[in-house]
């Protein structure tokens, strides 16, 4: 088992290196993958983030308009109160940057929605499903006792057999990489 610390690392490190060709061509084939799940057609409801494109974020940026085309409903995560909340957005909504550097629509509808299918942003993961972020915890808390599907883009370089796991550790049910989708 790896260490999460020491995997955080790892991905981080390979997202630094990334050039900006490497990295277009890499989201765009994790959202090639993601958008072919049969999850992804069902889903009515899709919860979505807005990508850290410096840190090399994989950017699912382009499925807001593909969800709104397929005329989904579209939800992004709003931090209030130190805690992750998903609101409602359109295509006409203003963002702005929130209290940890992530865009955050100016004004959302909460709580409106549950969400079918959420995209779950992910420093790296490993084959049960478990993911890991930038170490704070919140979106285990808010997926806690979702009923959606779950679904983490990851470069497939970050991708580990086995990582250490906490009890509030919450695993997704599908990672998808450039190479294709893993369903733990």
């Amino acid at each position: 088992m790896i260490q999460k610390a020491l995997w955080r690392a790892h991905c981080r490190a390979y997202r630094a290196a990334l050039q900006e060709a490497e990295y277009v061509e890499r989201s765009a084939r994790i959202r090639d993958h993601l958008l072919a799940l049969p999850e992804w057609s069902r889903a009515r409801v899709v919860a979505l983030y807005r990508p850290l494109r410096a840190r090399r974020e994989v950017d699912v940026g382009p499925l807001f308009s593909a969800a709104w085309a397929a005329g989904k409903r579209v939800l992004a995560p709003v931090m209030a109160n130190q805690t992750l909340h998903f609101g409602t957005v359109y295509p006409d909504t203003r963002w702005r940057l929130g209290p940890y550097g992530v865009e955050e629509p100016e004004s959302w509808d909460l709580g409106a929605f549950a969400p079918d299918l959420i995209v779950v942003p992910s420093l790296g993961a490993d084959r049960l499903g478990y993911r890991i972020g930038y170490g704070k915890g919140y979106y285990d808390r808010a997926l806690r006792g979702q009923g959606a599907f779950l679904v983490a883009p990851v470069y497939e370089a970050c991708v580990a057999e086995r990582l250490c796991s906490e009890p509030y550790d919450v695993p997704v049910h599908a990672l998808v990489t450039e190479e294709g989708v893993w369903r733990p």
